[in-house]
C-alpha cells in the first residue's frame, strides 16, 4: 500500500499541485476489503498529518508547492449530439465550441508571452470533455480534430439512433463524472469546479445563439468562468433564451416568444410528472400553482457544487426504464427544465449571457510600393511617406521594434503579418475587415485589377495574419483630394464595369470566399460594399449575379452587407431602396456621426435606415487627417480611457437591448473598429509612441469581461 503512494524520484508526480496530488492518491488507493479500508484511513490520517506538518515547518514538497502554486479549476464539458457524424453543421458548430474552450485554457500559459498587456489574467484550468454521438455504419469515432483541442480526457459514448433527446444522456454522462470522485481526506472530492452543458438539439438558428452565447470565443469563456468563480451566478444560460415570474416577456428573443404560450410553460407544477421528479431529486415537494424559472434549448454553464449531481444520478435507472413509455417525451422535457428551476429555486444565481462580441479590427493594406502609387506619387510611395516627417505634436507615429512594437513595416515581410496576427488575436479581436480595390473605367493612369491586391494575395500562400478576415471593397473614385468626393483629379475612376468585369471580380475574390479563415454569416460569406449609393442600377444585377455564381460554385450564397457612413444620405441610398438589395449594414466610425451624431466613440443604438435589417455596431479610436491635409483637417480625438469607458458601455448596450430589438440577434455578433492600421488618419489599434499598447488593452478589457446580467 505504501508503495503504491510514493513518489519516485525524476517523475513528474514529484512535482504536482497539491489537488493533482489527492487525485494521484486517490487513483492509487482503492481497499477492497473492509480491513484494507481501515488501513487506508490510517495511512491517509497520518498523510494528513504530514501534509500538515509540512505546511508549517516548510520542510518538504508539500510545503513549497500549496505555496508556490495556483488552484487550477477542473472544468467539464458535456456534449450531446446524435447526430455529430451525420451532420457537417452541427459537427463544425460542436467543435468550433470546444475549440473556443480549448483557447481559452491557453490564454493563462500565454499570458506572459505578452508583456505589454495590463489586465487581468486569464484563469487558469483544465477541461475534460464527455461527447455523446450516434455512430454511422462508415464512422464509428469522433474526428480526430477533437482529440487536438487541448481537453485532458475524452470520455466518448455512443447513442442509439432514436435516442433524440439529451436530458437522461446528461445524466448518464453525469454518471460518468461521478466516477472520478475520490475519498480524500474524510471527504469526497468534487471532480469540477464547474461544467458546461450543449447539445445539437435545438434547431440551426436557436442552437448558433446558444453556443455563441456560452462559447462563441476564448474570451468569452474566461468571461464566464470568472464570473462563475467569483461566485457571482451559480449557472449562466443564453441570453433571450430564458424566462421567470419576475422578467418581462419583452426580454425573449421574438421567435421563442411567437413560437410557445409564455405564461403556459411558466406553470411547470401543474404537471404530476414534474412533481414527481422534482421530489426524488430535492426531497420536497413543488408547490403548486407558482411559476418557475423556465429555459428553451437546455444549455447552460454551471458550478458544479450548485447542481445536485448525486440526487440526478440516483434517479438515472427510473429514468431509463421510462424510455418505453408513452409520455417520455414530457419527462424529458420535465427533465430539462428542471435542471434550472430546482438551483434557481434553491437560491443560485441563474444570470443570462448573450453571443460573443467579436471585433473586427479595419486593415489597411497598403505599406509597401505598388506600381500604381509609383505612377501617381513617386517612386517608392507608401503610406509612411506622408507620416514619417510630420512634426505635429498630436500626431502618434508607430512604436519601435525595440519597444515591443511594430515600427515602419513593410507588409510583405510575413513575420511582420506573423505579429499583427498574434497582437490582435491576444487582444481579443476576432479577425480583421481588410480594404479591397477593384476599379473600372479609363482614367489618367494605367493600373491593374486587383489595385493593392498583393497583401492578401500573400495571406493566401503564407497564412498571416493567421485570423478570420472578410473584405470591404472601398468602391468609390480615388482623388488628389483623398476624399472619395469628385472634388478634385480623379486619378482612378469607378464605372462598375459589365457583366463580363463582374464575373472577373467575382471570381478573383472566389478563393477568398472558400478560405477557412474567411468569415460567414448564417453560412454564407460576408462582403462588405462601402458606397453603394455609387452602384445605383448596377449594384441590383451584379448581386443577383454575384450570388448566383456563388451558388453555382459550392457557396450558399452571400451575406452582403452596406456601410453607414457619412454619405448614406448624400449618395441617396434609401430613397433608391439600394440597401434593401443588402443583407446587414455596418456602423462606420467616425463618418456616420455626420448624419447621426453621437455623443460616444462606440455605437449606442440602432439608427434609422429605413429597413428592420441587422445592424452590427463600431466604433472608433481617433481620426486626423492632418497628416494628408495641412489645411483645415477633421480632427476628432479619443483617448484610449475614453475609447476603454466607451466599449463597456457599448457591449452592456448590446446586452440590455440589442436581442430584443425587432433588428434581431447578430450572430455572430461582430463589431467593427475603426482601425486597425489607418496610421494616416491616425485610427490605429497597433501600438503607438503616444499611447503604448492602450488601445490594445482597452479592447481587451472589454471582451474579457462581457457582462453577465443576472435573472430575477
Amino acid at each position: 500500500l505504501l508503495y503504491t503512494i510514493k513518489f519516485e524520484e525524476g517523475t513528474q508526480e514529484e512535482n504536482m499541485p497539491c489537488d493533482t496530488i489527492r487525485r494521484f492518491l486517490c487513483r492509487r488507493v482503492k481497499p477492497k476489503t473492509a480491513f484494507q479500508g481501515i488501513i487506508c484511513l490510517t495511512v491517509m490520517f497520518f498523510i494528513k498529518l504530514i501534509y500538515s506538518s509540512c505546511l508549517s515547518s516548510n520542510s518538504c514538497i508539500f510545503s513549497s508547492i500549496a505555496q508556490g502554486s495556483e488552484h487550477e479549476i477542473k472544468v467539464a464539458v458535456f456534449v450531446q449530439a446524435t447526430d455529430l457524424l451525420s451532420d457537417e453543421e452541427v459537427s463544425n458548430d460542436i467543435y468550433q465550441c470546444v475549440a473556443n474552450v480549448g483557447e481559452a485554457k491557453t490564454q493563462h500559459q500565454k499570458f506572459s508571452l505578452f508583456p505589454w498587456m495590463d489586465v487581468e489574467k486569464p484563469l487558469a484550468f483544465e477541461f475534460d470533455l464527455y461527447i455523446l454521438y450516434s455512430t454511422t455504419d462508415s464512422v464509428r469515432t469522433i474526428p480526430d480534430e477533437f482529440h487536438e483541442l487541448g481537453a485532458r480526457k475524452i470520455h466518448e459514448t455512443h447513442a442509439s439512433s432514436n435516442e433524440l433527446f439529451d436530458s437522461v444522456n446528461f445524466i448518464k454522462q453525469l454518471s460518468l463524472a461521478e466516477t472520478q470522485r475520490g475519498w480524500i481526506f474524510g471527504s469526497k472530492e468534487s471532480p469540477y469546479d464547474f461544467f458546461l452543458k450543449i447539445n445539437s438539439r435545438p434547431r440551426a438558428a436557436l442552437r448558433h445563439h446558444s453556443l455563441e452565447s456560452l462559447c462563441g470565443s476564448p474570451a468569452l469563456v474566461q468571461s464566464v468562468l470568472r464570473n462563475l468563480h467569483s461566485s457571482k451566478s451559480g449557472i449562466v444560460v443564453p441570453q433571450g433564451l430564458s424566462q421567470s415570474p419576475n422578467k418581462t416577456k419583452e426580454y425573449l428573443l421574438k421567435e421563442i416568444r411567437e413560437m410557445y404560450d409564455i405564461e403556459l410553460m411558466l406553470s411547470v407544477s401543474s404537471s404530476e410528472i414534474t412533481r414527481r421528479v422534482y421530489r426524488d431529486v430535492t426531497k420536497k415537494d413543488l408547490v403548486s400553482d407558482e411559476k418557475y424559472l423556465w429555459n428553451i434549448v437546455g444549455m447552460f454553464w454551471a458550478r458544479y457544487s450548485d447542481f445536485r449531481t448525486t440526487e440526478w444520478v440516483s434517479i438515472l435507472p427510473w429514468l431509463v426504464s421510462q424510455r418505453s413509455k408513452q409520455n417520455y417525451h414530457a419527462l424529458e422535457h420535465t427533465v430539462g427544465k428542471l435542471f434550472l428551476i430546482i438551483p434557481y429555486l434553491e437560491g443560485v444565481n441563474v444570470s443570462e449571457i448573450g453571443p460573443a462580441v467579436k471585433p473586427l479590427g479595419i486593415y489597411f493594406p497598403q505599406y509597401h510600393q505598388v506600381p500604381i502609387n509609383d505612377a501617381i506619387h513617386g517612386e517608392g510611395f507608401t503610406e509612411w511617406t506622408l507620416l514619417k516627417p510630420a512634426t505635429e505634436s498630436t500626431l502618434a507615429k508607430p512604436l519601435g521594434v525595440e519597444e515591443g512594437g511594430l515600427g515602419y513595416y513593410d507588409l510583405t515581410d510575413p513575420e511582420i503579418r506573423r505579429k499583427q496576427g498574434e497582437m490582435a488575436r491576444a487582444a481579443g479581436l476576432h479577425g480583421f475587415m481588410i480594404y479591397h480595390y477593384w476599379f473600372s473605367g479609363e482614367g489618367p493612369y494605367n493600373y491593374s485589377n486587383p489595385v493593392m491586391g498583393r497583401i492578401p494575395q500573400l495571406m493566401l500562400e503564407d497564412g498571416y495574419p493567421d485570423l478570420p478576415f472578410l473584405f470591404s471593397w472601398a468602391n468609390e473614385p480615388w482623388t488628389s483630394t483623398w476624399s472619395g468626393i469628385n472634388d478634385g483629379e480623379i486619378l482612378l475612376p469607378q464605372e462598375y464595369g459589365t457583366e463580363e468585369d463582374w464575373k472577373q471580380h467575382f471570381f478573383y475574390l472566389l478563393p477568398f470566399f472558400k478560405h477557412p479563415n474567411y468569415i460567414l454569416v448564417d453560412g454564407k460569406p460576408v462582403f462588405v460594399i462601402y458606397r453603394i449609393g455609387l452602384m445605383k442600377s448596377t449594384l441590383g444585377p451584379m448581386l443577383e449575379l454575384w450570388r448566383n455564381l456563388a451558388i453555382a460554385n459550392g457557396l450558399k450564397g452571400l451575406y452582403i452587407m452596406f456601410t453607414v457612413n457619412n454619405f448614406v444620405h448624400a449618395d441617396g441610398v434609401f430613397p433608391a431602396e439600394l440597401h434593401l438589395l443588402c443583407d446587414a449594414a455596418f456602423h462606420f466610425f467616425p463618418t456616420m456621426t455626420a448624419v447621426y451624431p453621437m455623443s460616444h466613440a462606440t455605437s449606442l443604438i440602432d439608427v434609422e435606415i429605413s429597413s428592420t435589417q441587422r445592424q452590427y455596431w463600431g466604433g472608433y479610436t481617433t481620426f486626423s487627417n492632418i497628416v494628408r491635409r495641412k489645411v483645415n483637417p477633421s480632427v476628432l480625438p479619443v483617448t484610449p480611457e475614453t475609447f476603454k469607458g466607451n466599449l463597456g458601455t457599448t457591449f452592456k448596450k448590446m446586452y440590455s437591448e440589442v436581442p430584443f430589438t425587432a433588428n434581431g440577434v447578430n450572430v455572430p455578433n461582430l463589431f467593427f473598429i475603426t482601425a486597425w492600421n489607418e496610421w494616416n488618419e491616425q485610427a490605429m489599434l497597433e501600438p503607438s509612441d503616444k499611447f503604448g499598447f492602450s488601445y490594445l488593452n482597452a479592447i481587451k478589457e472589454a471582451v474579457d469581461n462581457q457582462p453577465i446580467i443576472r435573472i430575477p
